[in-house]
């Protein structure tokens, strides 16, 4: 398995690494590569040593091989470029807490995730389980693409013994839900064809679905958030697509892009 962890020096790297642990017991070899990215190429000498020290500590303390790799450019396109041109199967990146004027605008997050062709796994803080994809809560709604998660949830599930909980979004409209129940009825089909554990949950609260998901997750310890992302091409302003990610329980959320799917 082979994965990029974006590296920005700050401590949230050590909080990729302690998912990437997790992996160690269902992976038996794991490359890491440790990606920083320098926006001009006179900072990259001193990136690449400071890069290669903690690429060193982090091979000395585990089994897992660590390579350091220093790229030029914006980060919004490099991270997922150098991660699609490597062929990695999953990017890690841990993120900052937002606050004040950076919940106006989409996060550095986002605009790293909305062109990444590679499975993004956003993580805040350390994994509160030692398997962090045990418990998977996944929203579902009315738009087509949304069907893309299925497929992995059922990679997820296979590769890590996960149980699926499945959040259905309210609407008032008929053609909304008739949209969203075909998209149950497909989920469910392609999960019991897999023997996918999975619990379809209703909300039958029309006032706030994410904060309703949230509360979910919060009652049934919820491991990890599986989304599609759907803002379009460009980040916007406290998208829920943001607010998901940098979610106020600190739970780590699996991004899956349109373009991802096959």
């Amino acid at each position: 398995m082979l994965i990029v962890v974006p590296c920005d020096f700050t401590p949230v790297v050590d909080t990729a690494f302690q998912y990437v642990a997790c992996l160690e017991k269902f992976h038996p070899v794991i490359d890491v590569h440790l990606l920083h990215v320098v926006e001009k190429a006179q900072s990259a000498p001193e990136a690449e040593a400071e890069l290669a020290r903690i690429a060193e500590r982090y091979s000395s303390t585990s089994s897992l091989k660590v390579k350091p790799v220093v790229c030029e450019g914006a980060i919004a396109t490099e991270i997922p470029g150098y991660a699609e041109e490597v062929h990695a199967d999953l990017i890690i990146m841990g993120i900052h807490e937002t606050k004040g004027l950076a919940k106006l605008f989409a996060s550095k997050a986002v605009r790293v995730v909305i062109d990444s062709n590679i499975p993004f796994l956003v993580v805040q803080n350390p994994p509160q389980d030692a398997n962090p994809f045990d418990r998977i809560l996944m929203p579902l709604g009315a738009l087509g693409i949304e069907k893309g998660t299925f497929e992995w949830a059922v990679r997820n599930a296979k590769l890590y013994g996960s149980h699926i909980f499945v959040f259905t979004e309210p609407y008032n409209d008929a053609q909304l839900i008739s949209r969203r129940d075909g998209n149950i009825l497909t989920m469910c089909k392609v999960f019991d064809a897999n023997a996918i554990k999975y619990t379809v949950i209703p909300s039958d609260k029309t006032d706030s679905f994410k904060n309703n998901l949230i509360e979910f997750a919060k009652e049934k310890e919820i491991d990890m958030l599986l989304i599609m992302i759907t803002q379009g091409l460009k980040p916007m302003m406290n998208s829920t697509d943001q607010q998901l990610m940098s979610n106020p329980l600190g739970l780590p959320v699996l991004c899956i892009n349109p373009s991802m799917i096959s």
